[in-house]
Order: C-alpha cells, then structure tokens, then sequence
C-alpha cells in the first residue's frame, strides 16, 4: 500500500492522472488531503446521473428499433413476438439471454389429436429432448446420438399409428 504524498501518514487510496502541457503527472493521496484541497472524490457513493466531478451526465441508451418493421425492444420485452424476420438479427442480444438452451432443441409440429395414453407419450418425448439437450451440453455425444435415435424411433410409431 502506498503512502499518501501530502501528509505522508494515511494510505493513499486516490489515484489522479493529470496531463499539463504534454508532461503526466501522477498523484496518490488519502481522502483528508483531498478533501483539504477540494478534490471531488465522491465520498463512497456513486450517483449514475452525474460524473465523478457532480456535472450531470445524460443518459445515452438509444431504444433499439428494428429498421424493417419499427418493433421496440420494448413490445418485445411486453409482448414476446418479434413483428418480423429482421427482427431476429435485430434483437438477437435481448433474445439470447431470455431464451431457454434447451427450446432450440424442441420442435414445434402444431396441435396433435391426444388420444388416451398420448400425455404419457408426449412426456416421455419431452423428457428424452430436455435429457438430449443436457448430454449436447455436457458434450456427451455418444449419449445424444442414442437418445435421438430414441426420439426418432418414438415419433415415427406416432406417425405410423395415425396412418
């Protein structure tokens, strides 16, 4: 720890960096000696709306828009629908950190006729894809390849019991 350059006795815990005419000059002192000769150090407490110095600062986030159908991060944060294409590559931040890992790996193939015993079966299929998306996750590969050939197996003894 070093030693302040003023009173040489408290830790200095204030850094300053100042250039004047080319040449750095650099200053270590305590917060006293700072406060004695008028430094602004903010005492602890930090305030969003003003710089290190008091001076209010403006607040600088742009709404993000997307350019091909005016949809706002904000109706997709309220609504949950991107209003087109675009949007995607748009939003594609906000998305990533409010989508789950595992929905990429579900596939949507529209409202089924349940007939009885069907929730057991689409919960064994659920359960196989969020166990499939773990063993990618973990990079068990071996385990993946058997569990999608499990659900490969399931959805084609569906589709040959409707036919």
């Amino acid at each position: 720890m070093e030693l302040c350059e003023v009173c040489r006795v408290n830790t200095a815990t204030i850094h300053l960096t100042q250039i004047q005419n080319g040449e750095t000059l650099t200053r270590h002192i305590c917060e006293d000696c700072a406060e004695e000769e008028g430094i602004p150090f903010g005492h602890g407490r930090h305030n969003d709306d003003e710089d290190d110095f008091g001076s209010p600062v403006e607040n600088v986030d742009e709404p993000i828009i997307c350019p091909r159908c005016g949809t706002t991060e904000d109706q997709l944060a309220a609504f949950g629908e991107v209003g087109c294409s675009k949007c995607f590559e748009t939003f594609r931040e906000f998305l990533d950190e409010r989508s789950s890992y595992h929905s990429a790996f579900r596939r949507y193939d529209g409202k089924k006729y349940r007939h009885s015993g069907s929730r057991s079966f689409q919960s064994e299929l659920d359960t196989l894809r969020r166990e499939l998306g773990t063993a990618i996750a973990e990079q068990r590969f071996e385990t993946a390849a058997v569990l999608r050939d499990r659900i490969l197996e399931l959805e084609s003894r569906e589709e040959d019991s409707w036919n």
